[in-house]
């Protein structure tokens, strides 16, 4: 795969996801030439397990053009944790598919990412990326109805912009992988960015 990754040889290459993927993948990816193909990517999709393990540096270079993956049970520490990471993506199993343990979990998880985002004052993702049912929380539990409420408002307070779209699948196993929603605002800004150099 390291071979694969070279401008040379993926010329047309416009987007590309490492998801799903743990920390030991972070050091593959230092050795590819990702940094070499970053003039031509719209896009690049990363695991948050992939991300962190990454030095500072690295991550400052790609952050413009990286969304970062995490499962909701990740979520607090994605909003601890995820240090200039500027796009973030949760994704979530659909609601009414879960137990009442799973509710309360998730309930859990936007309790305390709500209480983190309303204490940090650096390191605030302009973007969050979730899931469009979340958007009708008036019809879940009421607990969840208020943690996700709570939730949307603190991100309004902190001006972090919600952007609704369909979730992937847990397990990765179909498309799309890589957001349509991050990638469509990706390849817009980069069209833009075109226009005005010209």
């Amino acid at each position: 795969m390291q071979a694969l990754l070279k401008p040379a040889v993926v010329p047309s290459l416009q987007a590309f996801a490492l998801v799903d993927a743990n920390e030991k993948y972070a050091e593959w990816l230092l050795q590819t030439d990702i940094l070499a193909l970053l003039p031509q990517l719209d896009a690049l999709s990363i695991d948050m397990n992939v991300w962190t393990s990454l030095d500072a540096t690295f991550r400052q270079r790609i952050a413009t053009k990286t969304l970062v993956d995490c499962s909701s049970e990740s979520m607090p520490a994605a909003l601890t944790d995820l240090e200039q990471a500027l796009n973030i993506r949760i994704y979530i199993s659909p609601i009414d598919s879960m137990s009442a343990a799973s509710l309360d979990e998730i309930t859990a998880d936007f309790v305390s990412s709500a209480a983190i985002l309303e204490e940090a004052e650096s390191s605030i993702p302009a973007n969050l990326y979730l899931d469009h049912s979340l958007q009708f929380y008036h019809n879940f539990p009421s607990t969840l109805e208020s943690a996700i409420k709570v939730f949307i408002e603190v991100c309004e307070q902190k001006r972090v912009e919600i952007v609704w779209e369909e979730s992937p699948v847990q397990d990765f196993d179909v498309d799309p992988v890589i957001s349509p929603e991050y990638w469509r605002r990706q390849w817009e800004d980069r069209r833009v960015e075109g226009e005005q150099v010209k």
